[in-house]
């Protein structure tokens, strides 16, 4: 542990009327990015109802739902990639003409073409690196991309416009089904892949995904991202037939899940650069069993830039997707909470380390719990996140924004996908320990359908902001004084002099109890 971490998050909490948490910082440095980034619209996807960790348990007690993790268990899945193109179209409402971008353009920098098979092979990689590192190793992503030719795409039978034909959520819900299914089935009938031998299914498909929120959407008949649940294939491709089994690829054999990317997130026309990575661990997340942490209801965000699960995907423009939050980590089995009890006296580790308790557990009741955890935007401290993409190319990442790389383009040198980042934590809104309110009666409600988090003033995974106001998934206009808190601002994590705080309970002391500004009660008042 470094020694930054040792001394920066001491604390004890004390049994008084209910308990107590204060806090004893020491040489406490925040560093808070101010990093623009594009406003995030998500297809509501489902969960996965396969179950596909070990590391997990599935039972009818959601209160025990993870396993005691170990350093020797881990899980290894295999990706099958497909790349799928439309019949070519003209259409105004669509990005491109429904082919991949083969050509290089100079006007892209994140994620640049040529989309070519190794372009997408990187995706792969990069995803692999973030889930292995956020897991501490226990998972291990491998993969392949097909066709195995370089340039080539499956065609499918329609043009872009109607697997989104921009009508109601169940046409889209149907179209999107179909798209899976037709491209699937079409790369099978043509390479006869081994289908079977696969965990997880990925189908990158030519154009710009429809998944930033603009002013004005000039391309409606974009294809959203999304990941199909069986449920989801179920409703539409089977029309609600019990047995329905999945997407039938050959006799036996089916898909019974699957998700969908685009080729790109970037919008040069626009101006707006953002990299497919964000999102595409973000829609793993859900095959693997996580629910979203925004309001699938209404689109707002339950837990903003603090967690993959929500805003913070799309961290350092899709570069830098935030880590699981505390809850999420352990309800994969990645991390198990260490039970803390009345006048300890602990040190909470920050993430990237490797010794003593990384999450701690304060319970509440038979159902309610608080999780402790230290997220550092910077752990090591010396304002820079290190990365490197598909060719060896060195990048530095500052908490302004900005990045430089390494390339000489007078050798015919260019950037390419980042596959690999040291600090994954580095586009967070700060530093210091974050308080989750967990209930699990909630979550055990309503996981199935996807909206842990769909009830704004009871959330299953809630962030206590420390700043005393619940800012997170609420509506501020443009301009207004609390636009962009929504998202998540540093002053929600708990640190030493945390000004905010200190004023919205007049005190001199960062702490929380059963009368601060948040609180330590249940949902119910109790403590």
């Amino acid at each position: 542990m470094s020694e930054k971490t040792k001394k920066q998050f001491l604390f004890r909490w004390d049994n008084i009327f209910g308990w107590a948490l204060f806090l004893f910082f020491v040489s406490t440095q925040l560093r808070a990015s101010n990093t623009p980034r594009p406003i995030a619209k998500f297809f509501p996807s489902g969960v996965s109802q396969q179950h596909l960790l070990s590391n997990r348990e599935f039972n009818n007690n959601l209160r025990a739902i993870a396993s005691s993790p170990t350093d020797s268990i881990s899980d290894t899945l295999r990706i099958l990639a497909i790349r799928v193109e439309f019949q070519s179209d003209t259409l105004a409402t669509t990005s491109g003409d429904g082919k991949f971008i083969l050509h290089p353009d100079p006007k892209v920098i994140l994620d640049p073409p040529p989309h070519d098979r190794e372009y997408f092979r990187a995706q792969l990689v990069a995803m692999a690196n973030y889930f292995r590192t956020v897991s501490r190793g226990k998972l291990i992503l491998t993969g392949e991309v097909y066709p195995l030719q370089d340039e080539q795409a499956y065609l499918l039978p329609h043009s872009m416009d109607y697997y989104n034909p921009n009508q109601s959520k169940e046409v889209l819900d149907q179209r999107l089904a179909e798209l899976l299914r037709d491209g699937f089935q079409e790369a099978y009938n043509q390479d006869h892949i081994p289908v079977a031998d696969y965990d997880i299914y990925l189908l990158f498909h030519a154009g710009i995904g429809n998944d930033i929120a603009t002013d004005y959407n000039q391309t409606p008949n974009d294809i959203p991202s999304a990941f199909l649940n069986f449920a989801h294939l179920q409703r539409t491709l089977g029309n609600g037939d019990p047995n329905f089994s999945g997407i039938e690829i050959d006799q036996g054999i089916t898909i019974k899940e699957g998700i969908i990317l685009p080729e790109t997130e970037s919008r040069p026309d626009l101006q707006i650069e953002m990299a497919l990575k964000g999102i595409a661990v973000r829609l793993l997340g859900n095959q693997l069993g996580l629910p979203s942490l925004f309001n699938t209801e209404t689109g707002r965000s339950g837990i903003g830039r603090w967690g993959l699960m929500d805003e913070g995907c799309k961290n350092y423009f899709g570069l830098i997707p935030a880590i699981p939050c505390a809850w999420s980590r352990v309800f994969m089995g990645w991390e198990e909470p260490e039970i803390l009890t009345p006048r300890s006296g602990i040190a909470i580790a920050a993430i990237s380390e490797f010794s003593a308790p990384r999450v701690y557990k304060i319970p509440i009741n038979a159902h309610e719990y608080f999780l402790l955890e230290n997220r550092q935007q910077d752990v090591n401290d010396d304002g820079v996140a290190i990365g490197y993409d598909q060719y060896g190319h060195r990048i530095e990442f500052y908490p302004d924004g900005q990045f430089t790389a390494n390339i000489d383009t007078s050798a015919g040198e260019r950037l390419g996908v980042i596959t690999q980042v040291s600090e994954y934590d580095f586009g967070i809104p700060g530093s210091g320990i974050l308080i989750w309110h967990i209930d699990d009666e909630i979550i055990e409600r309503h996981l199935t359908e996807n909206q842990v988090n769909a009830n704004l003033e009871h959330r299953g995974v809630d962030l206590e902001e420390a700043d005393g106001s619940q800012d997170i998934g609420q509506y501020f206009p443009f301009l207004s004084p609390g636009s962009g808190s929504e998202f998540g601002v540093a002053e929600d994590a708990w640190y030493a002099d945390n000004e905010i705080h200190q004023i919205a309970n007049k005190s001199k002391t960062v702490a929380f109890t059963p009368f601060t500004a948040p609180n330590s009660r249940s949902y119910s008042g109790a403590y």
